[in-house]
């Protein structure tokens, strides 16, 4: 897919695979973004810090992949990863925020996880109250 002298483990792979992934969530290739998706996941892990934003947002498509298929157990705690990177990286006022605890209470409330819905709602009314 990419340059040979990159390797199959190099970052620009998994930005790549990211956006294959995206796609393919597009055309409805479900499991092949799925696919893509981790192995993007598992490349970045391996070459980026812990809370990198770039690993964030991978994190944050597979979530909403998941949260596409009514798979809300499976998107409740990838969102809660994303969200608590990015915020750690790049602060709790940033865009990308209320975009994350948006869909993670959507997905949280359809896991029938309400509580942690409820407070996810009170938590973007303040971002954009404050925002």
């Amino acid at each position: 897919m990419a340059d040979s002298s990159l390797g199959d483990s190099h970052y620009e792979v998994a930005a790549l695979l990211n956006n294959r992934a995206l796609l393919y969530r597009l055309q409805k290739r479900y499991e092949e973004a799925e696919a893509d998706y981790l192995r993007a996941i598992e490349i970045a892990e391996s070459q980026l810090d812990s809370g990198h934003p770039e690993l964030a947002t991978m994190l944050f498509n597979l979530a909403r992949l998941h949260d596409e298929r009514g798979q809300f157990e499976r998107a409740v705690p990838l969102f809660a990863r994303a969200l608590a990177m990015y915020e750690t990286t790049l602060g709790p006022n940033h865009p990308n925020v209320p975009l994350v605890l948006k869909d993670y209470a959507s997905a949280a409330r359809q896991a029938g996880q309400n509580e942690l819905a409820e407070e996810l709602d009170g938590r973007l009314q303040q971002f954009q109250q404050d925002g």
